[in-house]
């Protein structure tokens, strides 16, 4: 996580140093379309844990776009302590949203963007004791602001943080009923895409 945190506004940094010396407009431009390919969740991202999804952009005119994804995730986590207790996860959900770019090269574009989000999952948990399992769903809204950097006009990297606002109510066998209430930075993003 801490290298993503000096990553992304590096990016940042370099695409504003030219701001004033390259105002062109950055591909692509109106009816722009690319399939994304989406890594969320960074700090957590190891052998035993994926999050991302898949999903297409659409550019509404040059600077606006409409982006849809199809979530997942999945983690499987051992206790360390050795206790024999063990966590599965699997989530699935959908999210949609605006993006607003500021091109200020050919290959760099800094954007901000908003959305809205739907997941829900299972969660198991097994130890000595026995299993609980529990469903989960979460409904958020956020705000962006990342960076795309375009390799060329047909593949770009972005990196993005996210904010918002999430609401989530999970049930479960011997676990009571819960509802929780999240207000802060939800994650941070790499996003591939492929323009065509």
């Amino acid at each position: 996580m801490r290298k993503l945190i000096v990553i992304l506004p590096v990016l940042a940094l370099l695409a504003f140093s030219n701001a004033y010396s390259q105002a062109v407009s950055a591909a692509p431009s109106q009816g722009g379309k690319a399939l994304l390919f989406e890594f969320s969740g960074l700090s957590n991202l190891g052998a035993n844990a994926y999050e991302g999804g898949i999903g297409g952009k659409y550019f509404l005119s040059d600077q606006t776009a409409l982006r849809v994804m199809l979530l997942f995730g999945m983690s499987n986590h051992n206790n360390a302590s050795g206790n024999g207790t063990k966590d599965d996860s699997v989530q699935f959900g959908l999210s949609a949203g605006l993006e607003y770019h500021f091109p200020i090269s050919t290959s760099v574009s800094p954007y901000v963007g908003g959305g809205i989000y739907a997941a829900s999952g299972d969660i198991k948990n097994s130890n000595f004791h026995g299993v609980t399992k529990g469903t989960y769903t979460t409904l958020g809204v956020g705000v962006a602001a990342g960076v795309e950097y375009f390799f060329n006009k047909n593949i770009s990297l972005a990196g993005e943080y996210q904010f918002g606002l999430s609401a989530t109510n999970s049930t479960g066998t011997g676990v009571p009923s819960q509802q929780d209430l999240t207000l802060g930075f939800q994650t941070a993003d790499l996003t591939l895409g492929v323009y065509f």
